[in-house]
């Protein structure tokens, strides 16, 4: 018998699991030595000479019964030991290997030994404390870290993939294996392929070490960067973004070798080229437009993963793309979440993404229907993806609802933040799904004090509940408390926009905490006073302004420190003082609201027109600390004209910023006519509408100029009495009539005698200067009317 045939039974034996290893040792002990003695007997012979006979052979012919003794045990060659080892199909099977090889093993044999430990490891994780723990471990660590100087490039990316896969080298294994890895990379960097350089570092990436690293290595990595396949730069790119290491000339010559070769690169890689760039902040427009068009017609083979890196890093990019645009308007009022919208699906189509974004939720809505293959990572990216984007796919949002209440339980602090924001930016109220939110978020307060949530996801959840107005639960009533209380001890390390969220959800939803009030009060005056913690942008100025808005009405009581009793009137003297806040925020407040000429919808114009019809004199957008939509100034009435962007998408309950506006104008002395879409919808003819205003009016206590006699209509509205035929608005109806039928000439003369009509009011005294904008604003709606008619 052989000596490979010797190996061969032992690697049997071993993936059998066979420990009896003493019976195994003299069974390839015997088998060798007679294989020598044959050897030598035919070498003998083919020389011409009689082979001698061995004292054992003689004994054999002597007698019988004679046993020959056991010949000199011939150890294992390393190629053999390699060959066990590579097929061993465990971890256990491969440590027993190394218990019965260890002295015999080379260089190559230690970094398979490892190598294969930390692959098939990871199928065993239910053992995986018992298999770092083993002693044959130990031993085969000791060993490698002795020889480490003696390593090559591709035994050290393959220790230090399988090490960053199980974690079995020690504390100090990958601080060793990467002094090494310097020390050949600089020597000989043509030694490292793509595998071994990118083994190296997909490890430190998942391990979060040698950012030093990276840093030493850059200058041979530029001259390298060229060479390499598109996956190693992938991998530079991925450990740079993981490491938050930001070498402008190294990322800036990845970001040009893979701008022309995107189309060589796996769905994987694409997705992972997405999440680094967006987590690094690197956001140019022709790289993610190519990535973009190359994923697009792959993405129903896109795996949980490759989903989520898409979807997050597209988000944070589309996010960059609106920054400039948005001006913070979502924070502010809510019929200012529908500007937003148009802004994103705007960029978004003139970008050509649109359907992009389209195939990239279909392929979400698919691994949601198979329910095994989504995770909270997953969910966390999606509702990111959501509501930064704003898509109005209520499908997936409820399955990514229903989702997360299957993985409430696994949710951290930063995914049940994302969550939350994603609800409120979707304007999705769902009940039951934020009581089960506010339910974990409590276990985490109470795990851990605050320490697991840190100022922006506490910023984050109480902006949430106070923008979807869900306060009523008990659950939720806790969650918010407990959310106050941990907001206190992390204020200082808030950024300005997490005070000031956290300041207007404070307000927002009215319990109004003394200690929390105070603690903002003399952060937001520190920032104030030291611009290098940070400067309160335009739109946080306005947050604040809303805050003292409410501050002066509604808690006069409240002091800033109990040595000097300030009332709430002077809450914000000092912030004044040193930061000019009120100034500056009523300036910013009135160019967010005042415009030179009002801004109006058609469904402005209609409950105007209504108003009009009844002889109610009003202004468009007054001011008066908020911009009123239509305000009738003497009597003290403010008419909110209140479109779907007031209201939550999914049960029509008005929003937090809806609602802290009209508490706002109430504590200031205005009655407040809200008039909610969804009412106004229900009534077509300008009788129903009259009839309608009217109603609420009288429910007001507000006495008409004059009684106006209701159309044929009357018994169906739900004011009913009698009020005139109202001619003006029944000519206005007609010369809306005429201009939608008749051809663009009419339509032109028509406008030009309104014109001069309302013109000779004005200088009559009988119409308004906002009667003439209002007026001229219909003109050019029927104008474009009567032109998409014609064509």
């Amino acid at each position: 018998m052989s000596e490979g045939v010797c190996i061969d039974g032992l690697n049997r034996n071993v993936r059998n699991g066979d420990h009896r290893l003493s019976a195994l040792r003299s069974r390839t002990t015997c088998s060798a030595g007679a294989s020598f003695r044959r050897r030598d007997t035919r070498a003998s012979a083919r020389r011409g000479k009689a082979a001698p006979l061995s004292v054992d052979a003689e004994n054999v012919f002597a007698t019988s019964t004679a046993t020959p003794p056991e010949a000199p045990w011939v150890p294992p060659s390393p190629v053999a030991i390699n060959k066990s080892l590579v097929s061993a199909r465990s971890a256990d099977a491969v440590l027993e290997v190394v218990s019965m090889s260890s002295k015999y093993m080379n260089n190559v044999n230690l970094a398979t030994a490892f190598h294969r430990i930390g692959k098939l490891g990871t199928l065993q994780r239910h053992d995986s404390q018992r298999i770092r723990d083993d002693p044959s471990l130990q031993v085969l660590v000791g060993l490698i870290m002795k020889r480490m100087d003696s390593f090559r490039a591709r035994a050290i990316g393959s220790m230090a993939w399988a090490h960053a896969e199980f974690q079995h080298g020690g504390p100090h294994f990958m601080e060793r294996l990467l002094e090494r890895f310097v020390w050949v990379f600089e020597r000989s960097p043509e030694s490292f392929g793509d595998k071994e350089l990118g083994g190296v570092l997909c490890a430190c990436g998942k391990l979060e070490v040698g950012s030093d690293t990276i840093e030493k290595i850059s200058p041979v990595l530029l001259r390298k960067i060229d060479e390499v396949r598109e996956r190693c730069t992938v991998h530079v790119i991925w450990t740079c973004a993981q490491l938050r290491h930001s070498d402008e000339e190294l990322l800036r010559k990845c970001e040009n070798a893979l701008r022309k070769r995107v189309g060589g690169l796996t769905l994987q890689g694409q997705g992972n080229t997405v999440w680094a760039l967006a987590k690094l902040g690197r956001f140019d427009d022709g790289l993610f437009k190519e990535l973009a068009n190359c994923c697009k017609p792959r993405m129903g083979r896109a795996n949980v993963i490759d989903v989520a890196n898409f979807a997050w890093g597209f988000g944070k990019y589309f996010d960059h793309l609106a920054e400039g645009h948005i001006m913070g308007k979502h924070i502010l009022e809510g019929d200012l979440y529908s500007d937003m919208e148009k802004l994103y699906f705007g960029l978004i189509a003139d970008k050509g993404y649109d359907d992009f974004v389209r195939v990239l939720c279909n392929r979400a809505g698919e691994i949601l229907r198979q329910r095994r293959y989504s995770n909270i990572t997953f969910i966390s990216a999606m509702m990111w993806f959501l509501g930064v984007v704003r898509v109005k796919d209520i499908n997936l949002l409820e399955k990514l609802c229903s989702s997360t209440m299957r993985h409430s339980q696994h949710l951290q602090p930063q995914s049940l933040a994302t969550v939350l924001w994603c609800l409120a930016k979707q304007r999705h109220r769902d009940v039951d799904l934020l009581d089960c939110l506010a339910g974990r978020g409590l276990a985490m307060l109470g795990e851990g004090g605050n320490e697991e949530m840190n100022g922006q996801t506490i910023s984050m959840c109480l902006y949430s509940y106070a923008s979807l107005s869900h306060v009523e639960s008990e659950v939720s009533q806790r969650f918010i408390q407990a959310l106050q209380e941990a907001a206190i001890g992390v204020l200082g390390t808030c950024s300005t926009q997490g005070i000031a969220n956290i300041a207007w959800a404070v307000v927002t939803i009215g319990n109004l905490p003394e200690e929390l009030l105070k603690e903002i009060t003399m952060e937001v005056t520190r920032r104030t006073m030291d611009s290098t913690l940070g400067v309160f942008t335009d739109v946080e100025m306005t947050m604040l302004h809303q805050v003292q808005l409410l501050l002066r009405l509604e808690a006069p009581h409240i002091v800033m420190d109990s040595s000097n009793s300030q009332p709430a009137n002077e809450l914000f003297r000092m912030l004044y003082e040193v930061g000019r806040t009120r100034t500056h925020a009523e300036k910013k407040w009135e160019e967010e609201v005042v415009v030179p000429t009002p801004k109006v919808s058609l469904f402005h114009i209609e409950v105007l027109e209504a108003l009009r019809g009844l002889g109610v004199e009003c202004e468009v957008e007054f001011i008066d600390g908020y911009s009123i939509d239509i305000a009738m100034v003497e009597a003290r009435i403010a008419i909110e004209v209140d479109g779907p962007s007031h209201f939550t998408s999914n049960s029509l309950k008005p929003l937090g910023g809806t609602l802290l506006k009209r508490r706002v104008l109430k504590g200031r002395g205005w009655e407040v006519f809200p008039v909610p879409f969804f009412e106004w919808e229900k009534y077509h003819s300008v009788e129903e509408r009259m009839a309608y205003v009217q109603q609420k009016l009288f429910q007001l206590g507000v006495t008409l100029p004059i009684e106006r006699k209701l159309g044929p209509s009357k018994e169906n509205l739900p004011g009913g009495g009698d009020i005139s035929d109202g001619s003006e608005v029944e000519a206005e109806s007609r010369e809306i009539k005429s201009s939608q039928t008749g051809g663009s000439s009419q339509t032109g003369d028509l406008e030009n005698r309104s014109s001069r009509i309302d013109m000779m009011k004005y200088k009559r005294g009988a119409a308004t200067k906002h009667d003439l904008l209002l007026r001229k604003a219909k003109r050019n709606i029927r104008s474009k009317r009567g032109k998409q008619n014609d064509s």
